[in-house]
């Protein structure tokens, strides 16, 4: 009887353990522009799973770029006509709204990034407190993850 007991409680020593290790969020930054992270690995239903893309400033800057694209005289009254012309139809336009939602974004990234020390991408943050750097496929993070947890 006493051995059941020792085994029972190792066991549910170990499941515990285990629990407490298991992967609950994952953050990802990466650059879609230069190299995606390979999301080749299914994680548990209900885990946390936050995507940051880096590009997506550069991408937003070029589409308010061109949303905004005037040919300018050498008047500066008529260039100040243009300009506002062209602001005012941005406005109104779609396009604002899709400039405001890619800045929402690279503002949710760049804040997450800064809480967690990250400066450059790929990154992969695990449970807010593993960070795994420099690795292109969510499957090699996770076996460099359980590698320190072990």
């Amino acid at each position: 009887m006493k051995k059941l007991m020792i085994a029972t409680g190792l066991s549910l020593l170990a499941s515990f353990s285990f629990a407490a290790e298991e992967i609950t969020s994952v953050k990802i930054w990466h650059d879609s522009e230069k190299a995606e992270i390979n999301q080749d690995y299914r994680f548990a239903p209900g885990t946390d799973i936050q995507v940051f893309d880096f590009a997506k400033k550069r991408q937003t800057d070029r589409y308010m770029n061109e949303a905004l694209d005037v040919n300018y005289t050498n008047s500066i009254e008529e260039n100040n006509r243009l300009a506002q012309e062209a602001f005012q139809a941005f406005l109104n336009s779609g396009s604002y709204e899709k400039v405001n939602e890619g800045f929402d974004e690279i503002a949710k990234a760049m804040n997450a990034a800064a809480k967690f020390g990250i400066r450059k991408a790929p990154a992969v943050m695990i449970n807010d407190k593993y960070q795994i750097l420099g690795v292109y496929n969510l499957s090699e993070a996770v076996s460099i993850y359980k590698q320190k947890v072990e």
